[in-house]
């Protein structure tokens, strides 16, 4: 009876651990996860959270083991019992962050990355300054006292300065004009002169752009296309005609035969006819001809075809006689050839330096002329330049003691009297001088007295 309760015992321990899985007395109920039942098991579901997507957590087989006992056995798992099979390895989706888990592999856990420079995408917390590689360059700022690639008059005028004026941007500045941008300066107003005529300028009022006012009959101008027949009171009344059968007005018979009949032959009147001739009208007959024998000498006639009038002709050069105001220089071939004279330029036959140096030119230096010039001297030409002086001692012959004696007693000064004394009343004779501190002069040997 005892081990049949014993063996009822296991047997309904066994039934109750198969069919429920082992719960802690402390553990917290699951919450179920509102996305629960969409048939996906996502978003951090598990077998506990959601059993209807993610299937039920598995059963223990055998239960020998409990969570808790410090052993992993084989009922457990890591999702049931982590006290004894430690944590689960993170898993994507299960809305934590943990493990390896990163922003790159696990947006769902994670989050997305924050923006990372040179990942080739500018994104919001990304700039041009911060990171050119993904944004890009940043644009020129303007101002900053720099016109920068980008920048020009028109979008920084601040850097790049002031644009200059442009004719149609809607502004007469500083260099434009009527006249070179009337799009924004407007039209000029008239200006007589300007070759336009516009405004309120006219014929009477500028007479350069509009031209001359056509002639108006009694405005007391005859002009443009008025005369006496079609404008009497500008132009007066109109002159007797010519051929109107009457011979009136300034007609006479110069200008109107026809009315006036010809003209009596006048001397004057361009025409030589009637009695007029040479001598009595030269003004229309012109000048006679000459005639020799008149007394004047004129037309063609010549000293030779008219000598009564022009008189004999004068000696020609050439005719074989030197006669009239004909010489040997104007005229060899009459009055032959002139005799050489000195001073004519030309050095002939007869002429030397000496008579005539005008032609010949000055005579080279000669010995005896009485000048001592050129490459004479005392030594070739004494006649001209005197005798050389000579020194005293050029005069000793060889082996002349005495005379080099004498020579030196002068060079000193000591010889003052013919006889070749010294001052000192001494005569110089043989032997040799000696001067007192010097050697010379001052004493002879074998000297005797003067």
């Amino acid at each position: 009876m005892r081990h049949l309760l014993i063996l009822s015992l296991i047997a309904m321990t066994f039934v109750a651990c198969k069919l429920q899985p082992p719960v802690e007395p402390d553990e917290e109920p699951v919450e179920v996860d509102p996305g629960c039942g969409d048939r996906t098991c996502n978003n951090g579901e598990n077998c506990q959270t959601c059993s209807n997507d993610c299937g039920q957590c598995p059963v223990c087989e055998t239960c020998p083991g409990h969570c808790g006992d410090g052993t992993c056995n084989d009922n457990e798992c890591c999702a049931l019992c982590p006290e004894d099979c430690g944590e689960c390895p993170p898993e994507c989706g299960d809305g934590e962050c943990n493990g390896e888990e990163t922003c790159a592999e696990c947006v769902l856990d994670c989050g997305e990355c924050p923006p990372e420079c040179g990942d080739g995408e500018c994104d919001i917390t990304e700039s041009c300054v911060g990171c050119p590689e993904d944004c890009g360059e940043c644009p020129p700022v303007c101002p900053n006292n720099v016109c920068e690639d980008g920048e020009d008059c028109s979008s920084c005028s601040l850097d790049c300065g002031k644009c200059p004026p442009e004719c149609g941007d809607g502004q007469c500045e500083s260099g434009e004009g009527c006249r070179g941008c009337p799009e924004d300066c407007g039209e000029c107003p008239p200006v007589c002169g300007d070759g336009e005529c516009n405004g309120d300028e006219a014929c009477g009022s500028c007479i350069s752009d509009c031209g001359v006012c056509p002639p108006v009959c009694g405005d007391f101008e005859c002009n443009g296309d008025e005369s006496c027949s079609t404008c009497e009171l500008d132009c007066g009344a109109c002159p007797p005609e010519c051929g109107d059968g009457e011979c009136n007005g300034d007609e006479s018979c110069e200008i109107c035969s026809d009315d006036c009949g010809q003209c009596p032959p006048r001397c004057g009147d361009g025409e030589c006819n009637g009695d007029e001739s040479c001598s009595t009208c030269e003004l229309d007959c012109g000048a006679c001809p000459p005639e020799c024998g008149d007394g004047e000498c004129n037309g063609d006639e010549t000293c030779n075809s008219c000598s009564e009038d022009c008189g004999a002709c004068p000696p020609e050069c050439g005719d074989g006689e030197c006669n009239g105001d004909e010489t040997c220089e104007t005229c060899s071939e009459d009055c032959g050839q002139c005799p050489p004279r000195c001073g004519d330029g030309t050095c002939d036959m007869c002429e030397t330096c000496d008579g005539c140096p005008e032609d010949c030119g000055a005579c080279p230096p000669r010995c005896g002329d009485g000048e001592c010039n050129g490459d004479e001297s005392c030594e070739d030409c004494p006649a001209d330049c005197g005798t050389c002086e000579r020194n005293c001692f050029d005069y000793c012959g060889p082996g002349d003691l005495e005379c080099y004696l004498r020579c030196m007693c002068e060079m000193f000064g000591d010889c003052d009297d013919e006889c070749g004394c010294d001052r000192h009343r001494h005569r110089h004779g043989l032997g040799h001088c000696h001067h007192r501190g010097h050697g010379y002069g001052h004493h002879c040997e074998y000297k005797n007295d003067c």
